[in-house]
């Protein structure tokens, strides 16, 4: 299968990124190894990525993602703490006020 220029550049992001499927990226490589036009293009394509990719980039810990699970599952635990504080606190309120209105009446 020999892809045209067009299907090359339209692909190249792919390529670049790593998406494309084996045999699509076995294909643009044969195909920019053989087309120096779209080597060219290519080279451009990453010099330019890169280029924005570096003033764009977030530096990412490789355990960040689960740092942030962790700290997800925290925030819930104490909202679900703070939750059950309040509705035993308004329990315990109510109570002793029905208490004092109950315990008036009889004297």
């Amino acid at each position: 299968m020999s892809l045209s220029c067009d299907v090359v550049m339209d692909l190249v992001a792919l390529y670049q990124d790593g998406l494309a499927s084996p045999n699509t990226q076995k294909e643009v490589a044969a195909h920019l190894c053989q087309c120096k036009k779209c080597k060219a293009q290519y080279r451009q394509y990453r010099k330019e990525y890169q280029a924005i990719s570096k003033k764009n980039r977030i530096w990412l810990q490789p355990d960040m993602e689960q740092n942030f699970y962790q700290l997800a599952k925290k925030m819930r635990y104490r909202r679900m703490f703070i939750f059950a504080g309040a509705s035993v606190s308004m329990v315990i309120s109510w109570g002793l006020c029905i208490w004092l209105l109950y315990r008036k009446r009889r004297i």
